[in-house]
């Protein structure tokens, strides 16, 4: 190979480093909750509990789809096995995984907790349960996790 072939695959290839160590600096953030629409007098909708995820991506919008993606990954895993964390969230809402302030160990007790605190007077409380996420576009979140939760509240 030649001086001047060699000086050009040096500078392509250093020119991919660069792009792709620059590229993927867009690090956007979604934020979570749990939304639950009340279908018992007074109808009403909550948003439970407060955390965000994050993602990385070349594009704004493609890191904000996988932020939201951990988002739903995170819920829908300890919904699907709520019963097996009750002193603990799954590896899924933890910052290992780019989820930060999801400090939810036994679920249902956290929902009850909520859900009865703002149901004045109710006995039980049924409703449709979502796991639920904003924070900018790709960050919109709705994903039906149960249609009829109930909670009893003594």
């Amino acid at each position: 190979m030649n001086l001047s072939k060699l000086s050009k695959l040096m500078s392509m290839t250093l020119l991919l480093v660069t792009v792709s160590e620059v590229g993927y600096s867009k690090t956007r953030r979604c934020a979570g909750y749990y939304e639950f629409l009340s279908q018992t007098a007074p109808q009403k909708t909550m948003r439970i509990g407060n955390f965000l995820a994050s993602g990385s991506a070349v594009l704004a919008r493609r890191a904000r789809k996988e932020a939201r993606k951990r988002l739903s990954k995170c819920m829908v895993t300890h919904w699907e096995r709520r019963g097996e964390f009750r002193f603990g969230a799954p590896i899924e809402c933890t910052s290992e995984r780019k989820v930060y302030q999801y400090q939810v160990n036994d679920l249902i007790s956290f929902l009850r907790e909520r859900i009865c605190s703002e149901s004045e007077h109710l006995n039980v409380v049924t409703g449709v349960l979502y796991a639920g996420g904003s924070g900018g576009k790709k960050c919109g979140l709705r994903k039906e996790l149960d249609p009829n939760f109930t909670v009893y509240c003594n």
